[in-house]
């Protein structure tokens, strides 16, 4: 499967700049659409400027690696804001800072929430983008279900070949399958996919069995049809040049 429509999220980490950039790896590779969509770290207000530095790091990717890329005009507060995103994408790149509050350690990591709900793929990104990927781990859980998985993360190389390997250790990507599961059942049972994605230092893509691929010539349709991304200055607005008509009455 190649992608036709990217959602990739950032929280302004480091991880999150690694997930921007593998994004933008993909998009050039297969001619996909990008979107940019900020979350609040958990218990944080969400900084100021974050839609003003999510325009600019849009208008960089698209300047640096000539691709259509948007950035979202609102930002996500809770991981239901970007399963509402990722309806409209073909693959969802995360890049956040691990939470370490007691309800990631009760409730698991955002990311775990996100997959349960958006039944789509979801590529964690922990290294730097620097090439695509050509050693790959598969790991699912269902082997019934390993050949599609396989299907799905060999189309996110390159266009050299891709290699499986046995040895985690030797894999730039770990791929694994998810079973539709509650959040009670992976807490209490656990899965193959929370056990990599706990455990992985490299980047991990956990597909659920039963994911839904997004109508992506829609996407790239209505991407097409938004105004291109414009440089913004970040700062504190311009007093208007008139009384504002609306305290006429005050």
């Amino acid at each position: 499967m190649h992608p036709h429509s990217i959602l990739a999220v950032t929280d302004f980490s480091t991880l999150g700049d690694h997930a921007l950039s593998r994004a933008a790896y993909l998009c050039a590779a297969h001619g996909a659409a990008l979107k940019l969509l900020a979350i609040a770290c958990p218990g944080e207000p969400p900084p100021p400027d974050a839609i003003c530095r999510l325009t600019h790091h849009a208008l960089q990717l698209c300047q640096r690696h000539g691709i259509r890329v948007r950035s979202s005009h609102r930002m996500a507060l809770r991981v239901d804001d970007v399963v509402r995103e990722a309806q409209h994408a073909d693959l969802v790149l995360w890049g956040t800072a691990p939470a370490g509050n007691l309800r990631a350690f009760f409730m698991g990591q955002p990311v775990e929430a996100l997959i349960r709900k958006a039944r789509r793929p979801v590529l964690v990104v922990r290294r730097e983008a620097c090439e695509a990927y050509r050693r790959l781990r598969l790991a699912s859980d269902a082997p019934s279900a390993s050949r599609r998985v396989a299907e799905i993360a060999l189309g996110l190389g390159g266009p050299d070949p891709v290699r499986l390997v046995h040895a985690i250790e030797e894999a730039e990507l770990i791929v694994v399958g998810s079973r539709p599961a509650s959040l009670l059942a992976d807490r209490l049972l656990g899965s193959s996919a929370g056990r990599v994605l706990r455990g992985a230092r490299t980047d991990v893509l956990v597909v659920p069995h039963d994911c839904q691929p997004a109508s992506g010539a829609t996407a790239i349709r209505r991407l097409a049809a938004e105004p291109p991304v414009r440089r913004v200055r970040a700062g504190a607005p311009q007093a208007p040049a008139a009384p504002n008509p609306a305290a006429w009455s005050a």
